[in-house]
């Protein structure tokens, strides 16, 4: 985070870090339920493939479990896994660390590093954005309007901005 924005403090990145992936253990049945008692919304994509509600589910969570957390927290969380134009700088950094993760079996090194070679954030998260929608084109799916919409911002010159 800091290598985009050296001034920016460091609460923000641990509490998203934290918080992104609290409900990605529950099974579909249980984040649908959630999302449908808590009356949270889903996008078509995530209704088709609820584990992607986790993020959904994860925002709502901190807005239950965290008093005062930040807007800017719940919104990176809540678009870490289909990516929007509106996640904001810290969304951005969230969606493209958990792409990147080392541990993720479909990224080489040498893939990895070359994506974090990329000059501003802006473009690596179009090299994701771009890896996502090849995956989801290869397996015959559609892709969330979201994610399509985050495309376009970022292929037109869009900035997450700090």
């Amino acid at each position: 985070m800091t290598r985009f924005e050296p001034t920016l403090e460091g609460t923000a990145g641990r509490v998203v870090g934290l918080w992104h992936d609290v409900a990605r253990e529950w099974g579909e049945s249980q984040l649908l339920d959630y999302c449908l008692s808590n009356n949270v919304h889903m996008e078509p994509e995530e209704m088709r493939h609820p584990m992607l509600l986790h993020g959904a589910v994860g925002a709502h969570l901190l807005l239950s479990f965290v008093p005062g957390a930040e807007d800017a927290w719940r919104t990176a969380i809540r678009w870490h896994t289909l990516g929007s134009p509106d996640m904001g700088f810290l969304g951005a950094v969230l969606f493209v660390a958990d792409y990147l993760e080392p541990l993720r079996s479909y990224l080489d090194e040498d893939t990895r590093k070359a994506m974090l070679g990329k000059g501003t954030l802006e473009e690596i998260c179009l090299e994701v954005v771009q890896q996502q929608l090849l995956h989801i084109q290869l397996g015959g799916k559609s892709p969330a309007s979201s994610t399509l919409a985050l495309a376009e911002f970022l292929h037109k010159g869009g900035s997450f901005g700090t």
